[in-house]
């Protein structure tokens, strides 16, 4: 009897804790080094807002590239010539990318955009959906602000 019991208690809590992860699991974010910030402050208000939590992955475009030949992702967010690529290989959600955030190019350079999308092999397709909305909410926009970034207007 206690053996039936205990057995029945395990499968509960697997199951409790399995559906626990899969919907408030944390999204796990790419990001350039020049918009870690912004992730990581657009990430305490989807917590604060969602419950979701964020797991933020900064390196180098070209290091990111790599990690996600054998890493998942769940939102990628970095300069839009990165973004550019991973679309062109249909490595994206189609329609969920975002123009969040312009840097001034110094020297005549034109300005570097930075962009966000969701990854197709991501897990967390809620939690990306709502990152995705809190990098262009107003406190999404104050953080790209903070950073010395000039917010994009997501309604252009």
């Amino acid at each position: 009897m206690n053996r039936v019991l205990v057995g029945y208690v395990s499968i509960v809590m697997f199951l409790a804790l399995s559906s626990i992860g899969c919907g408030q699991g944390g999204v796990r974010v790419f990001t350039g080094d020049a918009v870690t910030g912004v992730a990581r402050q657009a990430g305490e208000v989807l917590e604060r807002d969602s419950g979701h939590s964020l797991v933020v992955i900064s390196a180098t475009a070209e290091s990111l590239q790599q990690r996600l030949e054998s890493e998942l992702a769940d939102v990628i967010f970095m300069a839009s010539s990165t973004i550019d690529a991973l679309e062109k290989a249909n490595r994206f959600v189609p329609g969920t990318r975002v123009d969040v955030a312009r840097a001034s190019g110094g020297g005549g350079q034109p300005p570097t955009i930075y962009s966000a999308a969701m990854m197709a092999t991501g897990e967390n397709f809620e939690g990306a959906r709502a990152f995705l909305r809190t990098l262009v909410s107003e406190e999404g926009r104050a953080a790209v602000t903070a950073a010395g970034l000039e917010p994009i207007d997501p309604a252009r």
